[in-house]
């Protein structure tokens, strides 16, 4: 399950201090004047003065670009477009004025999402500001290029990009120096490199030092992601809370609608549910203000991941579809095959599984197009998952003998053998082969991380069932029981924000309905006559059950849970606790535990 990318976060802001005042001010000074005046809400004052000397001459160019910056800057992409390429005379030699004009279009397009037309115009920009010796705008397109490769590149792209970057550099405290450290510091962090929140940090240092507010709040995004990679999430929210104060300060809606969406991210990933989905509002509420499309797809991939925490499936499948269509219009090929590959697996959940199979085809022919080894084996895999619920037992095992032959032609046949043998179990159970399931089952326990808790646990109850089935009642009693003391030690460990976290925790290991496997070993024990050892089992599970209802309910608040707030939980009663309650030996009472499917 993927979410939206992760890079991209810094848009390119304005440029570094203006010429002496004898000369006028230089067309990258022009780019910084706009940006201030709607930082300090001053641009109305700065607009009427550019205009009337536009009117005085139409060819003044200082006043043209200007204007188009500060349009740019207050989201009027169609008049600020209009204004740059005034600037632009193809039957004249092309100078400064005229690069800066097409770095102004690069960031109309960037401003709009639309990351292919933005590395093309960066593309045009680079060329001539080289061919002319202007080292700056030279500079402006290689950090614009570390926005647009990395969305459509990857990180090695990026990378390359900055190692050109950091040889223009020139020393001491720069803007330039700033935006080059937080972007270093974020790809680093999304490449796992322990240096990323140190860079990140000297970057917003960089930028304080500076006056930058508005650079200052970009650079806090990234060091708050460069945090959250990284593991160190106890500091994320705070530090998103300081970058949010300076870019509303400085009416920066697109990126507050982007640090909404990470924020949203980060909540969804503590459980917060309600608070993520006010966060989401806000994106929303920022991405029309801004105009951005690519903002919008973010809000609709986290509405969409929002509801299918909440197990809203038909919500979920139609948010992540116009998210997709959104990344289509922006020739974001990434986002929507994610968004797409989200849509199919929420699909696969629900009750219509012809429509699954079409949009997991889909999904995998990408795959195959494309090459991409990862998603082609995910594909298959969730193919084969869909194949067990309809009991095509025989389609299900060709899928994931598939997946594994076309990881062995790439060097990693082992890996996806290990990956995949939870599913091999289930189809062994299956075909009614326990021998192959114990083993299948047994090997992929023995490798699991001993702190990997849920994913033990569904398998540990895997294995009970197929003694249970297997007619070897004893071992599956035992097993099931240690199962179950074993989670509910690790969840009576856990501090109240974790075990409130793990109320709406996705479904693991691609199991539908993970209570069905724990249904059919407490109805053969509870049919074999083990009544007390069934009662008992199936009361824990209410009571977690429960636990989990409670605490997510609480979750779902838009205000979130109050600071120090004690999370539920529920004890499970023992058989003699019930029988002393019931009023006679005239009253029963009946515990149902249903499961679904294989």
């Amino acid at each position: 399950m993927r979410l939206h990318l992760l890079l991209g976060i810094l848009l390119p802001a304005a440029s570094t201090p203006a010429a002496s005042q004898t000369e006028g001010p230089a067309p990258r000074a022009v780019v910084q004047i706009a940006e201030r005046a709607v930082s300090d809400d001053s641009a109305d004052v700065v607009r009427a003065r550019w205009t009337a000397s536009l009117r005085r001459d139409s060819s003044d160019r200082v006043s043209a670009l200007g204007l188009g910056h500060l349009a740019r800057l207050t989201y009027d992409f169609p008049a600020a477009e209009r204004l740059f390429r005034r600037i632009l005379d193809p039957a004249k030699p092309g100078d400064r004025w005229t690069v800066q004009a097409q770095l102004g279009l690069y960031r109309v397009a960037l401003g709009e999402g639309d990351y292919r037309r933005a590395d093309s115009l960066l593309t045009a920009a680079i060329g001539e500001a080289r061919r002319i010796g202007d080292r700056g705008s030279e500079i402006d397109a290689l950090i614009g290029f570390s926005n647009t490769r990395s969305a459509t590149g990857g990180l090695e792209a990026s990378f390359a990009v900055l190692d050109s970057l950091r040889a223009l550099l020139p020393p001491g405290d720069s803007w330039e120096r700033a935006q080059y450290l937080c972007r270093l510091g974020l790809y680093r962090a999304v490449a796992s490199e322990a240096d990323a929140a140190d860079l990140t940090g000297q970057g917003v240092a960089t930028a304080e030092r500076l006056g930058e507010r508005r650079l200052t709040g970009q650079c806090l995004e990234a060091h708050a992601m460069a945090h959250s990679l990284s593991g160190r999430g106890d500091s994320v929210l705070a530090i998103m809370d300081r970058a949010e104060r300076l870019l509303r300060a400085t009416s920066d809606h697109a990126s507050l609608a982007r640090l909404a969406s990470r924020r949203s991210d980060e909540l969804q990933f503590r459980g917060r549910l309600g608070e993520a989905k006010t966060a989401l509002g806000q994106v929303l509420a920022e991405a029309e203000i801004s105009r951005n499309r690519e903002r919008f797809a973010f809000a609709y991939g986290g509405l969409g991941m929002l509801a299918l925490r909440l197990h809203d499936l038909p919500t979920a499948v139609d948010h992540f579809e116009r998210a997709a269509v959104l990344y289509d219009s922006l020739s974001q090929g990434a986002g929507a095959a994610i968004a797409r590959s989200n849509r199919a697996w929420v699909l696969s959940l629900g009750d219509d599984l012809p429509a699954a199979r079409s949009a997991l085809q889909a999904v995998l022919n990408e795959a195959l197009k494309d090459k991409q080894l990862e998603d082609e084996v995910i594909a298959r895999q969730q193919l084969a998952r869909v194949a067990m619920r309809q009991g095509d037992w025989p389609e299900a095992a060709g899928q994931l003998d598939a997946a594994e032959r076309s990881a062995r032609g790439h060097g990693r046949g082992e890996e996806a053998r290990a990956s995949l043998a939870y599913d091999r179990g289930r189809v062994a159970i299956g075909k009614g082969d326990f021998v192959a399931a114990e083993r299948l089952f047994g090997g992929f326990l023995a490798g699991l991380e001993p702190e990997n808790h849920l994913h033990r646990h569904l398998t540990q109850v895997r294995l009970a069932e197929v003694w249970a089935r297997g007619g070897d009642l004893d071992r599956a009693e035992r097993q099931i029981t240690a199962a179950g003391r074993e989670l509910e030690t690790w969840r009576a460990s856990l501090g109240d924000d974790e075990l409130r976290r793990y109320a709406f925790s996705a479904t693991a290991l691609g199991e539908h309905d993970p209570q069905a496997p724990v249904a059919r070993v407490l109805a053969t024990l509870a049919g074999a006559g083990r009544t007390d050892a069934a009662f008992a089992l199936a009361e824990q599970r209410r009571a977690r059950a429960l636990t989990d209802r409670l605490n997510g309910a609480d979750m779902l608040r838009e205000g979130g849970v109050a600071a120090g707030a004690k999370a539920h939980r529920v004890r499970p009663a023992t058989a003699g606790e019930v029988s002393a309650a019931l009023p006679n030996d005239s009253t029963a009472l009946l515990q149902y535990v249903a499961g679904s499917e294989c």
